[in-house]
Order: structure tokens, then sequence, then C-alpha cells
């Protein structure tokens, strides 16, 4: 068990409610009546506090975060509510959570600003610290170094052996802009082609993406325009989409120009 370990060792531990459908359109979905969404999200938390009352230490501080996802489905997302709809239906489940002993909240799988910015305003409202996940994806052929460069970013962790991902892998990493937290999923899709039609369900919900070449091979570079036609055709059309040219450190080889990059980037708004 994760509190044993955490206690063993002296180390913090972050419990997270198992609340990211306990909303009421989802809930509805399943027979739930309205009033069961109070239940539901308090048990929850309950639970976890039984499990922080039994396994807390001075030396081993445990948080409760309650999670709570978009209204609609994460991954084929449909509808999109503007920012007071957004806040006005999350209010319920948050305000719920914000009457418990869960210290904080995390949105996870948030997929367009409008949903991000309501759960932001309805936690303020309350009172309660939130942490809202984006997803970013990161796209090119294979081999041109997206594993390492999303290892590096989040890890701070550089390997030498290379392998290629195979469908989808992700890592999560925190980061502070100005006073907001803002957990990022960061999406590492196969360059493969024979993995393409696992990837591109992914490219929905992203609201980021880098699309990312090697400076050493002209090929992964020439190749940009399939990867941006095929991400534009599948992708919201407010995904922001940054271009990435990397192996910087090998600039001494480097074969595909600055300039030209620049060029395409600008092409395309980028």
């Amino acid at each position: 068990m994760f509190a044993n370990v955490a206690r063993k060792y002296d180390v913090g531990l972050i419990l997270e409610s198992p609340t990211w459908r306990a909303s009421p359109d989802w809930m509805r979905k399943i027979g739930y009546a309205d009033q069961d969404v109070a239940t539901v999200n308090r048990k929850a938390i309950e639970l976890l506090c039984d499990i922080r009352k039994e396994y807390e230490t001075e030396n081993c501080p445990i948080v409760i975060n309650a999670c709570v996802g978009p209204r609609g489905d994460a991954y084929n997302p449909t509808t999109k509510m503007s920012i007071e709809e957004a806040q006005a239906y999350h209010a319920t489940q948050i305000g719920i959570i914000s009457q418990t002993n869960a210290d904080m909240i995390t949105a996870l799988a948030i997929n367009y600003p409008e949903e991000a910015i309501g759960i932001a305003k309805a936690a303020k409202a309350v009172s309660i610290p939130v942490v809202i996940s984006f997803i970013v994806g990161a796209n090119g052929d294979s081999g041109v170094g997206k594993s390492s460069l999303i290892s590096r970013f989040v890890q701070n962790e550089f390997s030498f052996e290379s392998r290629s991902t195979i469908g989808v892998e992700f890592l999560t990493k925190q980061v502070q802009i100005d006073d907001k937290i803002i957990k990022v999923q960061i999406w590492d899709t196969a360059g493969q082609e024979r993995f393409k039609a696992i990837t591109k369900p992914y490219y929905r919900y992203a609201l980021g993406a880098l699309l990312v070449y090697d400076i050493m091979r002209v090929s992964t570079f020439q190749h940009l325009d399939e990867w941006y036609n095929e991400l534009t055709s599948n992708a919201d059309n407010d995904c922001c989409i940054i271009l990435v040219g990397n192996k910087v450190d090998q600039q001494h080889i480097r074969v595909v120009s600055s300039n030209d990059a620049k060029k395409f980037a600008d092409q395309r708004n980028m």
C-alpha cells in the first residue's frame, strides 16, 4: 500500500479521490439521482481521511486531493461551454468538495480553456486550491527524440539509450505560471506509420502540440507537412502548435537550417 511505503521512508503522499466522474451529468448516465452527487463525493473524501488518520506522521504528511473531470468526453469532445456555463456546472461538485476535508482539487484531462477557467473560478469562489491539467502532444517521425525531449523537461533526465515509443505514452509535470499551478500532461505519440491509427484519436483533446524534427535528418523536416496536416485535421481549431528542432547539441552537422524552420513556421502561423 502506498501509505505504508510513504510512512516507511518518511516521505509525503498525495491521496487522490476516485471522483473524476462524480459530477451531475456523468452520475445521471449511470442511474444516480442528483442528490447522490453529494453523498458519493463526501464518501470518497471520507475514505481518504480515514487512510490519512491511520498513516500520517510528522515526517509523512498526507495531502487529500479531490479529482474532477470535464463535463463532456475527455477523449472525444463535441460541445463546449462558456466560462460562465462551466463555472455553474462545476460549482456543484466543487462546492460539495470544499465542505469536506479535502486539501485541494485537481482537474484532469480538461480539453479547452473556457472549461478550465470556469473550474478555476468555481474553486476560487469557495476558497479551495485547484490545479488544472492540460494535455500537450508531441508529434514527429520516429527517432527525432520526442521521448528524450519530454523526459528532459519533466524529469530533468537524459538517457543515451534510445527506444521507439509504442502507441502513446505520457508524462506529467506541474509548472507555476505567475501565481497559478498548471499540470501539463505531455503525450508522446509513436512516429511509426503502423501506429497512426492508434495515435490519431489523441489529437482531438490536446490543447497544444509539439511538431518535432531532427536537425540532422532532412527527411524528418520534409515529413512535417504530413504531420501538420494530420494534426490540424484531427485537433481542435484553437490547438497551439509549436515547431521544435531537436538535437541542437549537434550544430556542427546540422542539415536543416534555422531559416528553413522559421519559414515553415511563419507560413503556418505557428
